[in-house]
């Protein structure tokens, strides 16, 4: 890219760092780990601006997804330095299934 930043998001699985999320101030490089069928997302990097943000400043994240039955099961759960898990959400999505408002 021009501004000599990755793009926006690039996953890998084959073990190898990849970029990952970015925003106008934060990028993320993310690794792609496999297990029983599963994709794991773990955090190795991150950048504020130019300058390199230890990890242990950063919230933990573990986010995952696999398939179970035909079916796309999803978790997140995201803590805070010195607090702990704050959020944790998940859900198992049906092919074919329509959201409505009403």
């Amino acid at each position: 890219m021009a501004d000599g930043l990755p793009p926006p998001f690039v996953p890998a699985v084959d073990g190898r760092a990849a970029h990952g999320p970015r925003t106008p101030a934060v990028t993320l490089r993310l690794q792609v780990d496999v297990h029983d069928g599963g994709w794991q997302w773990r955090c190795v990097g991150a950048r504020l601006g130019c300058l390199h943000v230890p990890l242990w400043l950063l919230p933990s994240t573990q986010a995952g997804k696999r398939i179970e039955e035909g079916r796309y099961r999803f978790e997140v759960g995201i803590g805070l330095p010195l607090l702990g898990e704050v959020l944790r959400y998940g859900g198992l999505l049906q092919p074919g299934a329509v959201l409505s408002n009403g």
